[in-house]
């Protein structure tokens, strides 16, 4: 909306201008608090996403070291299936001598 300097606005259309300038200057600034907590929140799920791919990574190791009919390796197989459960994806891993 804009005037010729030979029809300048009314006070009314001034302050109704100023109060959707407000309006939008609110709403800029919870969008960027918005984004900066979304930061947040991915940094700490790829925080969370690096520790359970080692926990992962070292079950799968654990795997090649203990019988398969042992009470070690259903605990490990729980660990694994849990943490695919969470849908971290690891790299497969070298299973140790003689695998």
């Amino acid at each position: 909306m804009f005037r010729s300097p030979d029809h300048p606005f009314t006070e009314g259309e001034i302050v109704t201008l100023v109060r959707g300038m407000d309006l939008t200057s609110d709403l800029v600034f919870s969008l960027s608090k918005l984004a900066v907590a979304g930061d947040q929140v991915a940094s700490i799920a790829h925080q969370f996403n690096n520790a359970l791919t080692v926990v992962l990574g070292q079950a799968e190791l654990l795997t090649a070291w203990v019988s398969p009919v042992s009470g070690e390796a259903a605990q490990i197989e729980n660990v694994r299936a849990q943490g695919k459960a969470s849908g971290t994806k690891n790299p497969p891993v070298d299973q140790g001598p003689g695998a």
